[in-house]
């Protein structure tokens, strides 16, 4: 008889040493063993779905609400966004569902899914493709262009695209980027919901082990699969997930209400109709979201051996030119407008604006004017010095054609 098939191999995790320093918050978790990651089947607040017969189940549900809005999170491993973008890299390892507080999985109603995709449950997701491309049912994401990206890293091409709570906090305020908090899913559900998304490195951060092997000052957060299937921090990992789902549906749905108050006269319609922002994401941000999803999967194609090492060197020539073009009506202005150096602002402001009168905030404020003349040290680099050269022989090939004409 042939030998029992083999499980499947449990992930590669981060040698133990690396987990060195967790947080007293993390050693107070109730202690069970690595086999309860396996044995756990459900949390509080969260419904966990590892088996093709718990997807079935859930899914069964899902597919019984066409009209409700469904939010989406990913979390992903093999990926370093500082290096590479979410197209063709990282691998999902589970997804969350959140779809309100009135959508019972089984295990009451308001509960998130926590779909594992990793270790023994790899492939899981295939059990839900035919929902995720199926437009009948309205998916929302924090940051679609990153999460439709990954999923289609795993075979799946998303459709019923229902909205962006990061396009849709942009549209509501412009002005969160300076100074106004920003557009992380952090930031918008502490402003607007009250219920701050905690970072990774404030659950997660383990000190990182100096030299001596102490441990230091600086906090990282392990890999994605230590804290998925390391006792240690499953079950706030599981919480994690699937709390930035159900904050994600949250401010949704308190943006729509925002965007709702806002009016909209859209040219070209009857003005009697009353129309907002929400009617103007709805018909224009939606679908262009989609698109640009599209756009960066499909990419543009750059010939970058041949074509853009060809289209460089044209380039630093015609700057060059350019610059012994400006350098040569800087010089006819002022002598020394030839030393000047493009790339400082203050010296173009100096040489451009000398001597204007500054904008005050307070028109009542004593008028202050930039100064008319400034000094700079200049660097005689190698361009500089080249052109300077180059203009001594224009200036004495000129005066030799003068002498040789008879000219004074």
């Amino acid at each position: 008889a042939a030998p029992p098939a083999a499980p499947p191999a449990a992930p590669a995790l981060a040698p133990a040493a690396v987990l060195a320093g967790v947080e007293a918050a993390e050693a107070a978790e109730p202690p069970y063993t690595f086999a309860d990651a396996n044995a756990l089947e459900s949390m509080e607040g969260v419904t966990i779905v590892k088996t093709v017969e718990q997807a079935r189940r859930v899914l069964a549900v899902l597919e019984s609400l066409p009209d409700a809005y469904h939010a989406c999170d990913t979390e992903v491993a093999d990926i370093d966004l500082s290096a590479v973008g979410p197209v063709g890299n990282g691998e999902v390892t589970c997804v969350s569902i959140y779809s309100g507080p009135d959508v019972d999985f089984g295990d009451g109603p308001g509960t998130a899914l926590w779909i594992e995709n990793d270790g023994e449950s790899r492939g899981l997701l295939d059990e839900f493709k035919a929902w995720f491309e199926d437009p009948r049912y309205k998916k929302v994401w924090h940051n679609y262009g990153f999460d439709r990206h990954v999923m289609y890293n795993e075979g799946v091409d998303v459709q019923g695209f229902g909205g962006d709570t990061m396009h849709m906090a942009r549209l509501w305020n412009t002005g969160r980027d300076k100074g106004g908090g920003g557009y992380s899913l952090e930031a918008l559900t502490e402003d607007l919901l009250g219920r701050r998304k905690v970072p990774m490195k404030e659950i997660f951060g383990v000190a990182k082990l100096k030299k001596d092997g102490t441990p230091g000052s600086l906090k990282v957060v392990p890999p994605v699969r230590d804290l998925q299937f390391r006792p240690e921090h499953r079950r706030k990992w599981i919480k994690y997930s699937a709390y930035d789902a159900e904050g994600t549906w949250l401010l949704r749905d308190k943006l729509e209400g925002l965007l709702r108050q806002m009016s909209w006269e859209p040219v070209g319609r009857p003005q009697e109709e009353e129309h907002t922002m929400w009617d103007f994401y709805q018909m224009y941000y939606v679908p262009f979201g989609e698109l640009l999803t599209d756009m960066e999967r499909n990419g543009i194609h750059v010939e970058a051996e041949t074509y853009l090492a060809e289209v460089q060197v044209t380039a630093e020539a015609d700057r060059k030119k350019a610059l012994r073009t400006f350098r040569d009506w800087a010089a006819s202005v002022n002598p020394n407008g030839r030393f000047i150096n493009p790339a400082s602002s203050t010296q173009l402001q100096t040489f451009f604006f000398g001597g204007a009168k500054r904008h005050t905030k307070n028109p009542r404020e004593a008028p202050e004017y930039l100064e008319a003349e400034r000094i700079f040290e200049t660097e005689l680099d190698e361009e500089l010095e080249a052109y300077l050269e180059e203009q001594e022989a224009r200036e004495a090939a000129h005066e030799a054609e003068l002498a040789a004409s008879g000219g004074v």
